[in-house]
């Protein structure tokens, strides 16, 4: 939906957050003030704000969401992006790791 975003001060997309349920600038991230008439036909027409996709993205049992893994220092473990703790990985994926960052 095109409105008028009062951080941007301009016309912009609004989606819904799928997470909140709430307006969302596409182009600043900060939430606009809709009525609750627009933001249920916002959901009927399923205007919502589709996640980003990363590659080499992993569960993490701590954040409980899909984040981006990095390597420890010394390169025996996955740590999440986020939040620093260690990520459940396969072998043959820390491996994969390890040869796209040779130089880390």
């Amino acid at each position: 939906m095109l409105t008028l975003c009062s951080e941007c001060n301009t016309m912009q997309e609004i989606k819904l957050d799928p997470k909140t349920e709430k307006a969302v600038c596409t182009s600043c991230h900060k939430e606009v003030n809709l009525s609750s008439f627009t933001i249920r036909s916002m959901k009927d027409r399923r205007e919502f704000l589709e996640k980003k996709k990363q590659a080499f993205a992993f569960h993490c049992e701590n954040c409980k969401e899909t984040q981006p893994g990095v390597l420890a220092p010394k390169k025996n473990f996955v740590k999440c992006s986020v939040c620093g703790k260690k990520m459940n990985v396969t072998e043959h994926m820390l491996n994969t790791l390890k040869v796209l960052n040779p130089a880390e």
